[in-house]
């Protein structure tokens, strides 16, 4: 059984390869979750909410793995999706809605009540209807039906925006700003609606932390205060300023070899 999330990933990565769902299952990875989806071909008959038995066997097969990490657990997001309908676009969508939603709770339940995968308090479920297809084109026929499928998204409960690659994680998943890693949509250019969306979030937090700075009883050294927020991980402190000049550009700290800004 795993010990740690890498573990985790390399384990479940394991039991999809030796059972060769290779071609229904995908396994991925990102800063602080862990992204499993389950296709259509073994999981969902067109217009149903019930799990096939092949469904249910590749549940059973990931689980013990993931339950040996409920500890690490900070949640399971279940999300149902359906196929989208190119004929009829969105008139169909709130039935659709309603029958990713019954997936998802379909899916939930057995690991829960079934299978007892992490704490009951930890699973949350979502129907995601037709807006999210992972397989294009979806006028074919074929490959559009495999977007009738069950993705879960398990989240570390050390999970912190301490690091670049954790809050382009946090913009993906919990902002819905661009696809996730390992989606075939991952390599397309954002929309412009999602470019205004992460233009927006920057303008907030420079607006938030320059007005820190301009403030006459900012302290650089302080950054916790409840008017501007938690700290930002690195940022440069009155010690790391050449005073000789009255001010400047940070120098390194001691040890780090030259460099200010270690990669993250």
């Amino acid at each position: 059984m795993p010990f740690t999330w890498d573990d985790m990933f390399n384990w479940v990565s394991e039991i999809v390869d030796v059972n060769n769902l290779d071609d229904s299952d995908s396994v991925n990875m990102t800063d602080g979750r862990l992204h499993i989806r389950f296709d259509s071909d073994i999981m969902f008959a067109g217009d149903s909410a019930d799990i096939l038995p092949s469904g249910r066997r590749a549940l059973n097969l990931v689980a013990p793995g993931i339950q040996a990490m409920n500890l690490f657990i900070e949640n399971v997001e279940v999300q149902g999706h359906t196929a989208p309908n190119p004929i009829t676009g969105g008139r169909n969508a709130v039935g659709d809605t309603g029958l990713s939603a019954a997936r998802a709770v379909n899916v939930h339940n057995h690991l829960d009540l079934n299978l007892s995968m992490v704490d009951e308090n930890k699973f949350k479920s979502t129907g995601c209807g037709p807006w999210n297809p992972h397989y294009l084109p979806i006028t074919n026929p074929e490959i559009n039906a495999r977007n009738r499928r069950v993705e879960l998204i398990i989240t570390r409960n050390d999970y912190s925006p301490d690091g670049t690659q954790t809050m382009i994680d946090m913009l993906k998943h919990d902002y819905k700003l661009g696809p996730i890693p390992g989606s075939q949509l991952s390599e397309r250019k954002p929309t412009p609606v999602e470019l205004n969306k992460v233009r927006h979030v920057e303008e907030q937090i420079r607006e938030k932390y320059d007005k820190a700075r301009d403030s006459a009883s900012f302290n650089p050294i302080d950054k916790t205060t409840s008017e501007f927020g938690p700290a930002i991980p690195k940022l440069p402190t009155v010690d790391s300023f050449d005073s000789a000049d009255g001010g400047g550009a940070p120098v390194a700290p001691e040890g780090d070899g030259g460099n200010a800004e270690a990669g993250e």
